[in-house]
């Protein structure tokens, strides 16, 4: 997906200016709902949900993903809930609109989180005695 020119704008204009202190997974629930599966498997995005809150000089974003997979016949076999929280030191001159903040929300903080996301998918789903899943390369940006 392609983020609205609008969008992107302004989410480069925080990216330009604020600086990413910390990136850490806050919860991660998954099932194994069927025990086996059948080709080819694929992985949906289920829901996607961003907050974000001022703290002391930093903005903290929360991002969550809710993903599941299907298998050949269409049937959920795998389930999984990541929430990564995102630290992002703000300039207080002159300070960011709220308007920057809410776009960085819907596309900076997807972009960074998108690949730690990938990746602990694959990850566990190989740990959960699955086939290693792939989740879409790009980012789903507003």
């Amino acid at each position: 997906m392609r983020a609205r020119p609008d969008l992107r704008e302004a989410s480069d204009q925080v990216l330009r200016r604020a600086s990413l202190v910390d990136l850490r997974l806050r919860k991660l629930d998954a099932e194994l709902v069927l025990p086996m599966v059948r080709p080819p498997l694929t992985v949906l995005l289920v829901d996607l949900q961003r907050e974000m809150s001022p703290i002391a000089g930093h903005m903290v974003y929360a991002c969550s993903y809710e993903l599941e997979g299907q298998d050949g016949t269409g049937q959920k076999f795998f389930s999984v809930k990541i929430r990564l929280n995102a630290v992002v030191g703000v300039p207080d001159d002159p300070p960011l609109t709220q308007g920057q903040l809410k776009a960085f929300g819907a596309v900076g903080l997807i972009e960074i989180a998108h690949p730690y996301i990938r990746e602990l998918v694959h990850s566990l789903s190989g740990r959960m005695g699955l086939p290693a899943l792939v989740v879409e390369l790009a980012p789903p940006i507003a």
